[in-house]
């Protein structure tokens, strides 16, 4: 077993049981005590799944892996840039679930508000997000800001109650490479975006951009949905 400040190479084994997924696992880079612990923590529930592997328990093996999950998402990485933002306004956010809605698109939206919040408290700029939305498809938020420079901020916004994070093929070559796949794309549900890209361009002269992800790992509470961990990442970069 290596712990902190060398690169874990279990840690990315966060998989569903029976299924392959396509969150990202970037290396990790700590160096505390704590760090340690949770990595201790983390090799003995490695152990105690492999052994359930073998009798073939899929239910305690799903909820270990959660388990593990949840403390490897409590670890830092390397495209972590929590540290840069105020992040206490929206890790205090609680709702009520809508139950009359899909479980899956209830977390969904409640990581989006948590995205929302993120944006407002430090100031991210104007919540225009509309204008690259589709439906529940698109960037997940888009601010600007006036700077100067003005700047726009898309941010991927991803929840989870299990802290497994899972990202496309495309969302993972950078955000940068994601957005541009969309102005440039064929599909008629993004047909308006160039259009309107250029136009705040033209409004916003030297407008630069910035590409942010929002992990939001929701914890249930007594009122509803809750922030456990809540993660912000670089998304400039492609995904490990």
């Amino acid at each position: 077993m290596e712990l902190a400040g060398v690169n874990v190479g279990r840690i990315s084994d966060t998989g569903s049981v029976g299924k392959n997924t396509s969150s990202s696992s970037p290396k990790l880079t700590n160096n505390s005590n704590k760090a340690n612990t949770i990595l201790k923590e983390i090799y003995s529930l490695d152990q105690k799944i492999a052994n359930l592997k073998k009798v073939g328990n899929k239910d305690e093996i799903k909820k270990l892996q959660r388990q593990r999950n949840k403390l490897a998402n409590k670890l830092d990485t390397p495209d972590d840039i929590s540290k840069n933002y105020n992040l206490t306004e929206a890790k205090d956010y609680e709702r009520k679930i809508d139950n009359t809605k899909y479980f899956s698109h209830e977390k969904g939206d409640f990581g989006e508000e948590v995205s929302k919040i993120v944006a407002k408290k430090n100031e991210l700029g104007e919540d225009i997000s509309e204008i690259f939305q589709v439906g529940r498809n698109g960037i997940d938020g888009t601010f600007l800001s006036k700077g100067p420079p003005p700047k726009l901020t898309m941010i991927e916004s991803k929840a989870s109650d299990s802290a497994l994070f899972s990202y496309s093929e495309k969302q993972k070559l950078g955000g940068k490479e994601y957005f541009e796949g969309m102005l440039n794309s064929n599909d008629s549900r993004y047909s308006e975006f160039k259009k309107q890209y250029k136009k705040l361009k033209k409004e916003n002269p030297g407008l630069e951009l910035d590409f942010i992800r929002v992990e939001t790992d929701i914890k249930i509470t007594k009122k509803g949905f809750g922030v456990e961990e809540l993660k912000i990442k670089d998304w400039n970069k492609q995904l490990d």
